[in-house]
């Protein structure tokens, strides 16, 4: 899922597309939460530069490193297109 921070929108939009299009289905959707990150891996583009004073440690220790890294990171940037972060919600609540 490296494609979801590629520069270009077109291949961000498609590569988020075609995961939440796998989401739908019932055989595969399990084995795709549990046995690849593409939970974590779809929520990195919704994490924004926000520093949140009022999170305790024991918060950050539940979240998966992948994560906890990028929790950590100042350099951070939420996905700039509205479509695609509607699609990576679709994709969560699915």
């Amino acid at each position: 899922l490296w494609s979801l921070s590629s520069k270009n929108e077109k291949i961000r939009k498609a590569t988020i597309e075609i995961v939440r299009n796998c989401c739908f289905s019932k055989t595969h959707h399990k084995s795709l939460v549990r046995e690849t990150q593409v939970v974590e891996r779809i929520l990195l583009p919704l994490i924004g530069p926000e520093k949140f004073d009022d999170v305790d440690e024991e918060d950050l220790e539940g979240l998966p490193e992948l994560l906890k890294q990028r929790v950590e990171d100042e350099d951070l940037e939420r996905e700039p297109v509205d479509s695609i972060r509607q699609d990576i919600i679709d994709s969560l609540l699915l």
